[in-house]
């Protein structure tokens, strides 16, 4: 799996993950990788998930292991893309077809 960041001017971190994410091909990693950020303090992070070929339950995992360091932080995960299979999964999570509006819904519940 390979994984890349975008920092937004608003303080937004997006995670663009392509390729799998199964306990074999990135899910230890991407855990890893979000603790480093929240380490650097990156508190809104939008995992960006179109481009991941397939995800088991380890990614799975990963994703709500990610929510749950986020919110401990203080701080908000979102989802962009993901079939609807992961979006039933991980329906406790805000996810979005579109960037734009992911990235807007950040603004909008930093008052909340």
């Amino acid at each position: 799996m390979i994984i890349a960041k975008r920092d937004m001017p608003d303080g937004v971190c997006i995670v663009d993950l392509k390729g799998k994410l199964t306990i074999l091909d990135g899910a230890a990693p991407l855990r890893d990788y979000v603790q480093t950020q929240v380490d650097q303090g990156c508190r809104k992070l939008l995992l960006n998930l179109r481009e991941l070929s397939h995800i088991d339950s380890s990614g799975i995992g990963s994703i709500v292991a990610s929510y749950t360091l986020l919110s401990r932080s203080k701080g908000d995960l979102k989802l962009l893309g993901g079939d609807q299979k992961i979006r039933m999964l991980l329906s406790a999570l805000e996810s979005f077809d579109n960037e734009r509006e992911a990235l807007a819904s950040f603004t909008s519940s930093a008052g909340e």
